[in-house]
């Protein structure tokens, strides 16, 4: 069956997803729907979990340093909106072992000095008096930053969305509706068809499909792509020096070794470890496929995971895991977000490649998205557009480690993982 033609259907109600629906509505667009199999959060996607941390520390990037300057008031506005602590302003501890010069870590120094009141470099004894769980790092505390309810955020976006008139279609997208365009060897999306073969009709379509959006245009495969990292949830430690006062939000080296972490949760004091690294390339974003990596890598995580513990945080080394889950991002070659019009299908915008960093941007997204969409000037739009993959150059946003010599495992399994 088919059914009255839409303004914009937007595929996905993920960060990039809920915020655009709710920026089109802000705009007064009448007929706005997102279609997402479910469930909200979806639970292998990017924007789900129990925390995302809320940074503008981009070393020498300063676009999304800028970006995240118009998102902090936004995160704070969300807190009174809701009523309650979605966001939670706990500062962010950026270490390294060398804090030398030309790394990321050295850079986001420097950079948030000129912006940050107090952001001052500490020694390693410095760091270990005011944050006493650490060993082995020098480093930097920044007020502002922080973490997110990132799946309960996405739960709360998406429910208000739904009062706003924003209809929620509970199905996934097999493939876009294609006819002539009145470009001359363009085509037109027109909507989409349903994974039950439903038609759904729609003036524009924007695919924010997170790490499913190279399996639903498929052309984008040599540009983006889905990886796994992997997360822990570890019992926390009985001891005072993980109170949340003393133990904030942190990147531990990531740019060369990929760790960041969490205060303890609110829920059961747990601490959330994740890995910023190369990851695991994922064929489908689907349980079974997932699983299947897990199975291979599992062991090899755990045993990552609680090597870099025993080092620099050995109190938690030998914690319970309470929780485990592979975060599936939407990969960029250049680790940059995708965010355009189609050069060759009039009528359809991509909104995706997240890039493991998307999450923090969500008050500001919706609003660059639908920017893009109704071809109004965007100053961070340019850097997001449609582009074609640079042989040799790996690029990446600056806080991730790309490097595979700390990363194992990708000598030891297929690069077609």
């Amino acid at each position: 069956a088919s059914m009255e033609q839409l303004d914009v259907l937007v595929v996905g109600c993920g960060i990039f997803g809920v915020n655009t629906a709710l920026e089109l509505k802000a705009r007064n667009v009448a007929r706005v729907a997102i279609l997402e199999p479910g469930p909200v959060p979806q639970e292998h996607a990017a924007s789900t979990d129990i925390s995302k941390i809320i940074r503008m520390d981009y070393g020498t990037d300063v676009l999304y340093t800028e970006m995240m300057e118009e998102a902090f008031p936004l995160w704070r506005a969300l807190n009174k909106e809701f009523g309650e602590e979605l966001y939670h302003e706990t500062g962010v501890l950026i270490m390294s072992k060398t804090m030398a010069q030309g790394t990321y870590e050295n850079a986001s120094l420097e950079e948030m000095q000129k912006r940050v009141k107090g952001v001052s470099l500490l020694n390693e004894d410095q760091l270990k008096a005011r944050f006493p769980a650490w060993r082995g790092f020098k480093g930097y505390y920044n007020p502002c930053a922080g973490w997110a309810e990132s799946g309960k955020v996405v739960t709360k976006l998406a429910e208000k969305a739904v009062k706003l008139g924003v209809k929620m279609i509970p199905k996934g997208m097999k493939e876009l509706i294609l006819e002539d365009s009145t470009t001359p060897g363009k085509k037109r999306a027109v909507g989409v068809i349903t994974t039950d073969g439903q038609k759904i009709f729609a003036k524009n379509v924007i695919v924010a499909a997170g790490a499913s959006t190279p399996f639903l245009i498929p052309k984008l495969r040599d540009r983006m792509w889905a990886s796994a990292m992997a997360v822990f949830h570890f019992e926390k430690p009985n001891d005072p020096k993980f109170d949340p006062s003393k133990f904030p939000v942190y990147g531990a080296d990531t740019s060369t070794t990929g760790f960041y972490g969490f205060p303890s949760h609110p829920m059961d004091g747990r601490l959330k470890v994740g890995n910023h690294g190369v990851g695991h390339r994922v064929l489908e974003v689907d349980t079974k496929s997932l699983e299947a990596v897990w199975a291979k890598v599992g062991k090899f995580e755990e045993a990552k995971f609680r090597r870099f513990l025993k080092e620099h945080l050995p109190e938690v080394a030998n914690s319970k895991v309470l929780f485990h889950r592979l975060c599936c991002y939407c990969d960029t070659f250049d680790g940059n977000f995708w965010i355009d019009h189609d050069p060759e299908v009039d009528g359809l915008v991509v909104a995706a490649g997240g890039s493991g960093h998307g999450f923090k941007f969500g008050p500001v997204i919706g609003k660059v998205i639908v920017d893009v969409l109704q071809r109004k000037p965007n100053k961070f739009a340019p850097r997001f557009a449609w582009r074609k993959p640079q042989e040799g150059v790996k690029l990446k946003e600056e806080m991730r480690c790309m490097d595979d010599a700390n990363y194992a495992l990708n000598t030891s399994l297929p690069s077609s993982l």
